[in-house]
C-alpha cells in the first residue's frame, strides 16, 4: 500500500454497542488531550520531569513499535519508504501531531538510516506550554519515543530518535532526527 492511499476514516471499525474502535486488528482509544496533560502534571506532582519524559518515552516506544507492526500486517506497504511514511500519516490521523518527514533514507544493506522532519502541532508541546510555561529542554519525549520504537521495527536495528528543537523551549518549531544507534556523534 503506498501511503497516499491510506484513508483512516475507511479503516476505523467503530463498535460503539460493545466499546471498541480498531484499526484493523489493534484496538484504538479516543481521549482529550487535555486528560493526558493533567496525567503529565500529576506524575510531575509526585515524581519529577525525568520520570515524565521516562513515561511519555515509554508509552510512545510501544506505541511505536505496534503501529509498525500492525501497519505492516493489515496495510502491507509496498516498500520501506511506504512503509516508513506510514509512521508519520497515522501520527497525524491520530491527532497526536503533523508530521512531516523531510528526509528519510533507509540502506538495509549497510545498514543506516537517517529520517529528519519537523513536527506541527504537537499535541504534548501545547499541554507542555499550558501547564508549566517554557521549558529548559525539549518535551515531546512521547513523539520521540514513537518514532524511535517505529522506525526501529521498520529498519530492523535498532534506532535512536532526537528531538533538537521544541517549540515547549522556545524554538520556532520542534523536529526530530532519526539514526541508528550507534550512528550518533557525540
Amino acid at each position: 500500500m503506498k501511503v497516499e492511499n491510506l484513508n483512516l476514516k475507511e479503516q476505523l471499525d467503530f463498535n460503539p454497542e460493545d466499546g471498541i474502535l480498531k484499526l484493523g486488528g489493534q484496538r484504538m482509544v479516543i481521549m482529550p488531550a487535555d486528560s493526558i496533560g493533567q496525567l503529565i502534571g500529576f506524575i510531575m506532582r509526585i515524581g519529577d520531569e525525568n520520570m515524565v519524559h521516562m513515561f511519555l518515552f515509554e508509552m510512545g516506544e510501544e506505541a511505536g513499535r505496534r503501529d509498525a507492526e500492525n501497519l505492516k500486517k493489515e496495510f502491507p506497504p509496498d516498500t520501506d519508504m511506504d512503509w516508513a511514511g506510514l509512521g508519520p500519516t497515522i501520527h497525524s490521523w491520530e491527532g497526536i501531531v503533523k508530521a512531516v518527514p523531510e528526509e528519510i533514507e533507509i540502506d538495509r544493506d549497510k545498514p543506516y538510516t537517517h529520517w529528519k522532519g519537523t513536527w506541527d502541532n504537537s499535541f504534548i508541546a501545547d499541554q507542555w506550554l499550558d501547564r508549566f510555561g517554557e521549558s529548559d529542554e525539549a518535551v515531546c519525549s512521547l513523539l520521540t519515543g514513537y518514532a524511535q520504537g517505529y522506525s526501529s521495527i521498520v529498519v530492523g536495528e535498532e534506532t535512536e530518535a532526537r528531538e533538537p528543537m521544541c517549540r515547549a523551549k522556545g524554538d520556532d518549531k520542534c523536529m526530530f532526527e532519526i539514526k541508528l544507534k550507534g550512528d550518533w556523534e557525540e
